[in-house]
């Protein structure tokens, strides 16, 4: 309730149309040690920031993404400050003209730098399971619950690169992207080279939810 409390003042003075709530916990400050203080009071930081959504064009066409090998610790469930690993792989696909970099583990899709990955394969959707190898996204967990109530069947499994590679469709969730269409993963088209008929659906679904 306090923190709900914060975040309404925030963005209340925060004069924006549509704001962005950030929240960063820490143990708190003590001297420079791996062993650390019991006693030590912990620290919080809320930002409030404007919220600028993806350009209509982008969620209308389509964007590109490139894959690389996911090279992240072993607990990628845990929303730490070590994203060194997420804005190189973001940084990477920048340069290479990608709006995205999507992690590879063991041949299997995690998840994307900034976002979760979905795909839909004869009209089923697939996306990789709440554990240790994704971050959970809130857009995540609210999607599924959609696209069952849409009576979609929806399957939380490791997709392998070659399923993504020949999948119908596939789209990325997230705070900042939505649903977010992927019409082209390492220069090979997805389906017909546009947003599909599932995620357009879904697009439209969300759109009603958050409005």
């Amino acid at each position: 309730q306090q923190w709900a409390t914060h975040a309404r003042d925030g963005i209340k003075r925060s004069g924006y149309a549509e704001s962005k709530v950030y929240l960063q916990l820490t143990r708190g400050t003590a001297p420079r040690d791996h062993v650390f203080p019991a006693s030590v009071k912990p620290t919080a930081v809320m930002t409030v920031r404007e919220m600028r959504p993806v350009e209509p064009a982008l969620q209308a066409s389509g964007i590109a993404v490139m894959t690389m090998d996911d090279w992240r610790w072993g607990r990628c469930d845990i929303k730490s400050v070590n994203l060194l690993p997420n804005v190189m792989a973001r940084q990477k696909a920048k340069q290479a003209g990608a709006f995205e970099a999507l992690f590879i583990r063991n041949g299997q899709v995690t998840e994307g730098a900034v976002s979760n990955v979905m795909i839909v394969k004869a009209g089923r959707v697939l996306t990789a399971p709440e554990g240790e190898q994704i971050l959970s996204g809130v857009t995540r967990t609210i999607m599924l619950e959609l696209i069952r109530k849409e009576g979609l069947p929806a399957e939380e499994r490791f997709v392998t690169l070659d399923e993504l590679l020949h999948a119908d469709e596939v789209f990325l969730t997230g705070t900042t992207v939505e649903v977010l269409p992927v019409i082209r993963v390492d220069g090979r088209q997805v389906g017909s080279g546009r947003p599909g008929p599932v995620t357009q659906k879904l697009q439209a679904v969300f759109q009603r939810f958050v409005g």
